[in-house]
């Protein structure tokens, strides 16, 4: 099982074995990607849930724009190698420069 729904005229539409395998064939073969198809696609989900969603309270919404704050600086510091948890007891620990690092990063735009 494929799980791949086919159309019940896919035989006319397509009566050789040659024009049926062409169909098939990029269905059933997905093509190897790095990731970055799949990523972008969640996005996009993401986007049009955050569009078309339900009404949510001011409040809510702010906890929601600091989680994709927080995704984003992640995700920044990931790629520029300056990834550093931002836990509580992360801070205690952090030194001066960290810290200040940290706000740089934080509110740089």
């Amino acid at each position: 099982m494929t799980g791949l729904r086919l159309p019940p005229t896919l035989v006319f539409d397509h009566p050789t074995p040659l024009a049926l395998s062409e169909q098939l064939v990029p269905a059933l073969v997905a093509e190897p990607d790095n990731g970055i198809e799949s990523l972008l696609a969640e996005l996009d989900r993401l986007d049009t849930t955050l569009a078309q969603g339900p009404s949510i309270p001011l409040e809510d919404q702010a906890k929601v724009a600091e989680r994709l704050h927080a995704l984003l600086a992640k995700w920044d510091g990931a790629r520029d190698g300056t990834a550093r948890a931002t836990s509580p007891q992360s801070l205690t620990a952090a030194t001066d420069d960290e810290i200040f690092d940290l706000i740089d990063r934080k509110f740089r735009r």
